[in-house]
């Protein structure tokens, strides 16, 4: 009771001193935007007689407009005000805050009462207080405070340092810029920082970063700023044929997911054959729908050309963002799909097309027209008249050429001789060939180059009698053939040269060694011989018979290697029937990114062919490397079995060892740390 009547006696004589003194007896002013009324009168009375400079503030608990005593609580944007003697804390953050100080109170915390009015130099206090004047009381002493902080946080991602929240793309660089009275403990998201700077920094998911500041008196403020990070759309678990024939469908599917709806779903392939990364789509569907989060695709696709392909997944999320697998791309908006929501299979799967194998349609067998028997007359008899057989020859040039990936060149064919001269007239048209669905060249006019990939076939009626070739994108050879048309001849010549592809333009390409291809002997065509021998007849020429190419792959070594080094692998291709003239093999890896295979030629024999691999192991991780192999006798083209013969690939990291430096170990037994075998650079020793 005491107290209580020495604390009102006390906040009269202090209302009348300061009303006497004129020391900041002005209140608030109705007509302030922020401030007025009566509330603020009779707070402002409370305020001065707690001995505090006041201030017209909003109090933003009670959503009313007060006289605020300050610098008790300078922190009401962050929820916390000083309403008279009671303090209200609303942190997000859960810290607890004492802005309600009675520091001047205790005379502990005076600072000196003789050093007024030069407290701020003379006085000392602790705790991180200020030594500042009194005005509570008559004296004017000086006490300790603890004054409060100012903190702010704000977020720039190119555009100026605003308070958020803000809207970024994943990996998107933006700056946080922190700002807090002198003096104080500062932490950023719980680590340490110093009370004013700023840093870069990016993100995969929203988040909101907290920066809180206190004094070792007991003063606590916050500030915070959210940065929401757009969603990436993800595919995976890609799953469909591994092998299928050229010109045959193969079905695939996917999964996909987009966080934010608007999905767009494709699956595409890629030719590996090429030196370039391409996507061409072979299913598309586009949801449109925000609701939309999950689903499927499948699609069906009908490979013209044999090879090593990849069929990926490729997913939207509307005009946001997209991802693709690795090495397609990761430009933002691109980013690359992990697959990681999905089981199975990851964003690619290897498929092998092959050349489908060709019929052999049997040449049929001419059956002899029996000739005519003139009855001799009796009284006189006619001596036969024997007339010269009629026989030509062409030449299709040049008799062999070489091409690159795509390049195109020119053969002609034209008219050698007759015997006897002149007899078959002259050429009025000529038919080309080369292997149906050969892998290796296209055939089409000279002048209409390069020539279309499925086109075999061409007829030129007019001189020069001429037709273009155009290399694919598999080495080897194949045959161009050539049969000419006369115009008094009975029957046709013919001749051939040989094509050979070799790889892309100045990048050479390991190939299979292929023994030539030996240049059939231009043997003229005979032509039926008028024989006027009544008894004559003709006997056909016998058909010849064609040796089917088959061959087998052995099964290849399970390869184990460290991170970095490279081992060697054969594949062992065994010849059971033809004439094999070349052999051609197409490695492959999976996943691309676990190791580098670099083919070397392969070494003939007539009934095996040995092809070797260099492989480089790139990444700690375990998978496949396969083989699929084709050989040919010159005229046409077979697949060995199995297609293709798979092998495991696992890459591990080279084994620890340990060494002394500048120092010495003493053992009562023996000390070993090896360097391993696979340990190859020198910075290893």
């Amino acid at each position: 009771m005491k107290k209580h009547i020495f604390f009102l006696l006390m906040s009269l004589f202090v209302f009348l001193f300061v009303y006497k003194n004129n020391v900041d007896a002005q209140i608030c002013d109705p007509s302030h935007p922020s401030c007025g009324g009566e509330a603020c009168v009779s707070q402002r009375v409370i305020d001065i007689m707690q001995g505090c400079n006041a201030s017209c503030q909003p109090n933003w608990v009670s959503q009313t407009v007060e006289c605020s005593c300050f610098p008790y609580c300078e922190v009401v944007l962050q929820g916390i005000y000083c309403d008279q003697s009671t303090c209200t804390s609303t942190y997000p953050f859960g810290f607890s805050a004492s802005c309600c100080l009675e520091d001047g109170e205790s005379t502990t915390d005076q600072c000196g009462s003789s050093n007024y009015p030069s407290c701020s130099t003379s006085g000392t206090c602790s705790d991180g207080k200020t030594c500042r004047q009194d005005e509570s009381t008559p004296e004017l002493d000086c006490k300790c405070y603890c004054d409060s902080i100012n903190a702010d946080l704000k977020v720039d991602i190119g555009a100026g340092l605003v308070d958020g929240p803000v809207t970024v793309h994943p990996t998107q660089n933006f700056t946080l810029n922190w700002d807090a009275s002198s003096g104080t403990d500062c932490y950023l998201d719980g680590a340490w920082v110093y009370h004013d700077g700023s840093g870069t920094y990016s993100l995969t998911s929203s988040h909101t970063y907290n920066f809180h500041c206190t004094r070792d008196c007991g003063r606590v403020t916050d500030d915070w700023v959210t940065v929401n990070v757009l969603p990436i759309p993800n595919c995976g678990g890609v799953t469909g044929f591994s092998t299928i024939v050229a010109g045959s469908p193969g079905s695939f599917s996917a999964d996909y997911y987009s966080p934010q709806g608007n999905l767009a779903k494709e699956i595409f392939y890629d030719n590996l054959g090429t030196s370039t990364y391409d996507i061409n789509r072979i299913g598309y569907e586009d949801v449109a729908d925000s609701s939309v989060t999950w689903g499927p695709l499948s699609a069906t696709w009908t490979p013209s050309l044999a090879g090593n392909y990849n069929v990926c997944c490729r997913a939207w999320n509307g005009a946001i963002a997209e991802c693709r697998p690795p090495l397609y791309g990761n430009t933002p908006p691109v980013y690359t799909c992990d697959g990681s929501d999905f089981a199975g299979s990851g964003t690619c799967m290897a498929v092998t097309v092959v050349t489908p194998t060709p019929t052999r349609t049997p040449t049929p067998t001419r059956t002899p027209t029996p000739t005519a028997t003139r009855t001799p007359t009796p009284i006189q008899t006619i001596a036969p008249t024997f007339v010269p057989a009629c026989t030509c020859s062409h030449q299709l040039s040049p008799d062999s050429y070489t091409l690159n990936y795509g390049q195109s060149t020119t053969f002609s064919a034209a008219a050698l001789s007759c015997n006897p001269a002149g007899c078959g007239g002259m050429i009025t048209s000529v038919d080309f060939s080369v292997p149906l669905n050969n892998t290796i060249a296209s055939i089409c006019g000279s002048t209409s180059t390069p020539c279309p990939l499925t086109s075999y076939t061409y007829t030129d009626s007019a001189a020069a009698f001429s037709v273009g070739a155009t290399a694919k994108t598999q080495a080897g050879n194949v045959s161009l053939s050539s049969v000419a048309h006369w115009s008094l001849l009975i029957g046709t010549t013919s001749d051939t040269s040989t094509i050979t592809v070799v790889g892309p333009t100045n990048t050479p390409v390991p190939i299979a060694t292929q023994t030539p291809i030996p240049t059939p002997t231009r043997t003229p065509t005979p032509t039926a011989t008028r024989t006027p021998t009544p008894t004559a007849t003709r006997t056909p020429t016998p058909t010849p018979t064609l040796i089917p190419l088959v061959c087998t792959v052995d099964p290849l070594n399970p390869i184990n290697i460290s991170l970095g080094s490279t081992t060697t692998s054969t594949a062992l291709v065994r010849i059971t029937s033809g004439d094999v003239t070349g052999v051609t093999p197409a490695w492959s890896v999976n996943p691309l990114t676990l190791a580098s295979l670099v083919p070397a030629s392969c070494t003939l024999s007539p009934t095996q062919a040995l092809c070797p691999v260099s492989i480089t192991g790139n990444t700690i991780d375990s998978g496949t490397y396969s083989v699929s192999v084709q050989i040919t006798d010159g005229f046409s083209l077979a697949t060995c079995t199995p297609n293709p013969r798979n092998g495991t690939i696992t890459v591990y990291n080279i084994n620890p060892w340990w060494q002394v430096a500048w120092g010495s170990v003493i053992t009562d037994g023996s000390v070993s740390s090896p360097i391993p075998v696979d340990a190859v650079s020198p910075y290893f020793i």
